[in-house]
């Protein structure tokens, strides 16, 4: 009979987990993930660090090695907008501006009159 107290039928026995590891090996092209030999058991995983890219490699149910590729998709950054120039010619337009501001001015001026 077993003992009651170490008795725990929802226990998980850690030590019976299987090795889950796949097969890992950096390259630095499909050519040598295209060459290299693996065994028909689990799926291999070759790096490309370079080119941006993983890929998979295993034997198929006929016999075939399957290749594919994966490729890095990186989102393009938001660029800050650019100020929008309509002229080149900068000196006019700061001239253009500078007058405006003596028109603002004036009437400032003249509102400050007509309140006081």
């Amino acid at each position: 009979m077993y003992d009651r107290n170490n008795f725990n039928p929802y226990q998980y026995d850690f030590q019976k987990q299987y090795n889950n590891n796949l097969p890992c090996k950096a390259v630095t092209s499909i050519d040598e993930a295209r060459a290299a030999i693996i065994d028909a058991f689990s799926p291999h995983i070759f790096v490309d660090l370079a080119n941006k890219k993983i890929y998979t490699k295993q034997i198929t149910n006929n016999g075939t090695a399957l290749l594919q590729e994966y490729n890095l998709y990186e989102p393009e950054q938001e660029k800050p907008p650019e100020a929008i120039v309509e002229s080149k010619n900068y000196d006019i337009d700061i001239e253009i501006l500078k007058d405006k501001i003596k028109e603002l001015e004036t009437q400032v001026k003249k509102i400050e009159k007509g309140v006081k």
